[in-house]
């Protein structure tokens, strides 16, 4: 009798803010894939075997929509949201709050600022029902701001966000490469506020992704596999070999 084991591994998590987490071990895909997490709210991790992480996205409804914004003119759209939101940005600076209840004055670069460290340069790119979408960059750095006009909040993300049909859901997935390099995932639930950030560090590359419905109880889940390849160095007889690792598969839901 052949037994197949389906879960790999699983945890819940509540309301846990910048916790460096490392659940996989030799076992799972031979050797650590470091792994960061910042969230608010619960949520359930699994690493699941391909046969039983296929199977949950086949039985999640039928492929749901996924809205992205649509770049439009940046001139207009800057114009448009000083004007509508003048206490938070005014042409030279964002007051920028966030879901922790903080908030940030961010200079915005032009030709008159005398220090560029200490300012962003920022793109309108879109307008997408209560949100505006924004672009920052800096020194050593990068990503998008989420602006939602019904909390006056923003909201980070590394990567260009999505949003499900309902503008409930917020999905977006990005690399960075600043000291270090890796891969960060975002999921916010705006009405019932939940969010997650996932930072896989390094050597890992996004195979694939699905956003999962759960018909039965209404719910939203996110489904993504990772590949991890071996790090190699050159050894004395100028031949190479693994130093860390080795070429393997992961594959994770969120929900």
């Amino acid at each position: 009798m052949k037994t197949i084991t389906l879960l790999l591994a699983y945890i819940t998590i509540t309301t846990i803010n910048g916790q460096n987490i490392n659940v996989l071990n030799d076992s799972l895909c031979g050797g650590k894939m470091s792994q960061h997490l910042d969230m608010q709210g619960h949520f359930n991790i699994h690493y699941w075997s391909d046969k039983f992480y296929q199977y949950r996205i086949s039985e999640s409804a039928d492929s749901l929509s996924i809205v992205k914004p649509k770049i439009v003119d940046s001139g207009a759209l800057m114009i448009e949201f000083q004007s509508s939101f003048p206490d938070v940005f005014n042409g030279d600076y964002f007051l920028v709050k966030t879901s922790g209840n903080n908030s940030k004055k961010i200079a915005v670069c032009n030709s008159d600022t005398s220090n560029p460290y200490d300012c962003y340069g920022f793109e309108f790119l879109s307008k997408i029902d209560k949100f505006y979408v924004l672009k920052y960059s800096g020194f050593e750095t990068q990503g998008y701001l989420t602006f939602n006009t019904e909390d006056s909040l923003f909201y980070y993300t590394q990567g260009m966000p999505m949003f499900s049909k309902d503008f409930d859901k917020l999905f977006a997935f990005g690399y960075y490469s600043h000291m270090r390099s890796g891969l960060v995932i975002d999921f916010i639930e705006f009405k019932n506020f939940r969010k997650l950030s996932f930072e896989v560090a390094s050597y890992s590359t996004l195979e694939d992704w699905n956003v999962l419905y759960y018909e039965n109880t209404g719910n939203y889940g996110l489904a993504f596999s990772l590949s991890k390849s071996p790090i190699y160095a050159e050894n004395e007889e100028s031949d190479f070999e693994i130093v860390e690792g080795k070429e393997c598969v992961l594959r994770v839901i969120i929900d």
